[in-house]
């Protein structure tokens, strides 16, 4: 085996990690953004009752429409909190998988590597085989009829180095 399954195997290994490594990245920015957005919604509260409690504002209506501003404020700084929360076990979630797609994907490269080694020192052993038997042929070859080598080297070359030829 010269590692073409295993190479595909991590091609569609790798694949599956980048999908999720995008996913996760969907996540990290979906997550950033609710961070941004509770920051505004702090700074604001923080903003509306710096004013409230300033003194500045005299009228009561006034005073009443911020106040429930700050309550609305607060309402959803818990939502977002809430969001953000929910968020985390699926910022985790998606982090465990992209962790696990690279761990496949590092053994699956580290046995490739290994059947590619172990594929390249058969193909030298073949290789130094081969050259072996040559050396055993040239001398018996040198025996035979030359019109009969030429006939079995073009069988040969015909048939992917299989040749089987009537002498």
């Amino acid at each position: 085996d010269d590692g073409t399954s295993l190479r595909q195997q991590l091609e569609s290994l790798r694949q599956d990690l980048d999908a999720a490594s995008i996913n996760l990245r969907k996540f990290e920015g979906d997550y950033h953004d609710r961070e941004l957005q509770l920051k505004g919604v702090e700074d604001k509260i923080k903003k509306h009752r710096d004013r409230l409690f300033s003194g500045t504002i005299g009228n009561p209506k006034e005073l009443q429409d911020l106040n429930h501003e700050v309550e609305s404020l607060t309402r959803h700084k818990g939502e977002l909190e809430e969001a953000l929360l929910l968020m985390m076990d699926d910022l985790e979630a998606s982090r465990a998988t992209v962790r696990g797609k690279q761990a496949e994907v590092d053994a699956s490269q580290k046995e490739l590597l290994k059947v590619e080694s172990d594929y390249g020192q058969t193909v030298q052993r073949l290789e130094a085989q081969a050259g072996e038997l040559r050396q055993q042929r040239a001398p018996r070859a040198a025996t035979v009829d030359e019109s009969y080598l030429d006939t079995y080297e073009r069988t040969r070359s015909h048939a992917a180095n299989l040749a089987v030829a009537r002498v």
